[in-house]
């Protein structure tokens, strides 16, 4: 039976055929160019299912990135590049690698598409940006071009549009980049929440990598309007949730650990919603995941939950863990969804540690201690430097009365 008799015939619940269950390898390759193009999504999921039996994928992996311009159904094509990226990623051959990126920024280059192809194009330009950023072999400044100088956008392509902005906009500072958003996306009442979550995360950005206080809680204030924006937008849309969650419990963390955990438990609950939905394993496979990027942001507010406990009620019977804590908080936060695993926050947490530490003396022999250690972080050795030594060591003036009152006596 051919490959497509095979193919035509599964039922829609069936699992894709094995490469051997269509003729073999040769004989799928040789059927691919002029297969049907309703029928190239399920031959990508078959080779994909199969991967370990196959000793050569490229020739089939070239030959279904060819087929790509033909497949035009929105739906067919969403599940078509979704599966190309994780192929072209899975065999790792820089010449499929660079022909899947021009394919696919050919679907979204030229004249104002019609409604479907629009559609296809945007899912075609975000499968883009995600090869952009997983160093197989492209760079990005193609894609970056791309969306620097795409023309009019249709409302269908208005959403694909605003996550590939946001994506590129994590890992690359271009001033354009809030040009596409507000002024190519915002007007398109299908993307607008889509635009006001990307330029909300921008701020988020901006919070977690300012050194100074006011400008974080200034950053921070402005996510949660952005975000607020996105929710009135799009049906209380649970990203938009998760994110001015997180950072509104960051802009409590100073004096309100009520306020606080009131948003750690809506976070909670808004990203149980969308854990709902369900990640997909193409996921992994994507430069700037959404969901990994919830979590990120999720750990951090929790940690800041964990550090006010420790601050608010320090056990001064068991001492360790909060000195810990706050050695490492002292040096900034950890939020590994940005580049190079980026610290931030410092200068939004550590007046709060330097005034808490300084009204406690427990806490502050403890971190005095910890700091000795040779193995503290440098978070600690800091802290006990800057709040707790001063206080302990007086100062010039100090010591020059104490002379004074020794000699009168």
């Amino acid at each position: 039976m051919a490959v497509a008799d095979i193919l035509r015939d599964l039922g829609p619940t069936e699992p894709p055929p094995s490469v051997s269950a269509l003729g073999g390898h040769d004989a799928f390759v040789a059927a691919l160019p002029t297969l049907d193009p309703t029928l190239l999504p399920v031959a990508a999921e078959a080779i994909s299912a199969d991967w370990d039996s196959v000793e050569a994928p490229t020739p089939a992996v070239e030959a279904l990135v060819a087929r790509l311009v033909d497949v035009e159904a929105p739906l067919s094509a969403a599940t078509y590049v979704d599966t190309l990226l994780r192929l072209a990623v899975m065999n790792g051959d820089a010449t499929v690698v660079r022909m899947l990126m021009t394919t696919l920024l050919s679907l979204v280059e030229g004249d104002p598409p019609s409604a479907e192809r629009a559609l296809r194009a945007g899912y075609a330009l975000r499968a883009a940006v995600d090869l952009s950023l997983l160093d197989v072999g492209v760079s990005a400044h193609s894609v970056l071009g791309v969306v620097e100088n795409i023309g009019d956008v249709r409302p269908e392509l208005a959403p694909g549009l605003a996550r590939a902005a946001g994506r590129l906009w994590e890992h690359h500072d271009e001033d354009f980049l809030r040009e596409v958003l507000e002024q190519r996306v915002l007007p398109h009442d299908e993307a607008a929440g889509d635009a006001w979550v990307e330029l909300g995360l921008r701020s988020l950005r901006d919070a977690f990598r300012n050194e100074e206080a006011a400008p974080t809680a200034a950053a921070l204030e402005q996510a949660v309007e952005l975000f607020e924006r996105a929710r009135g937008e799009d049906e209380n849309r649970p990203d938009a949730r998760v994110f001015g969650a997180a950072a509104r419990a960051v802009l409590a963390f100073p004096q309100d650990a009520a306020a606080m955990g009131a948003a750690l438990d809506e976070l909670t609950s808004a990203r149980a919603e969308i854990a709902r939905y369900g990640a997909t394993e193409q996921q992994a496979f994507r430069g700037a995941a959404p969901l990994r990027s919830i979590a990120g942001w999720h750990v951090l507010a929790a940690k800041l939950r964990e550090l006010r406990s420790h601050l608010d009620k320090p056990d001064l019977l068991h001492l360790r863990p909060a000195v810990e804590a706050l050695g490492e908080s002292y040096a900034g936060m950890r939020l590994g969804v940005l580049q190079h695993e980026t610290k931030g926050l410092v200068g939004f947490i550590q007046p709060v540690i330097r005034e808490e530490v300084g009204r406690s003396p427990g806490l502050a022999e403890a971190v005095e201690q910890y700091a000795r250690e040779e193995a503290a972080p440098s978070g600690a050795r800091d802290l006990a430097a800057e709040v707790v030594r001063p206080k302990a060591e007086p100062n010039l003036s100090q010591r020059q009365t104490w002379r004074q009152r020794r000699r009168l006596r």
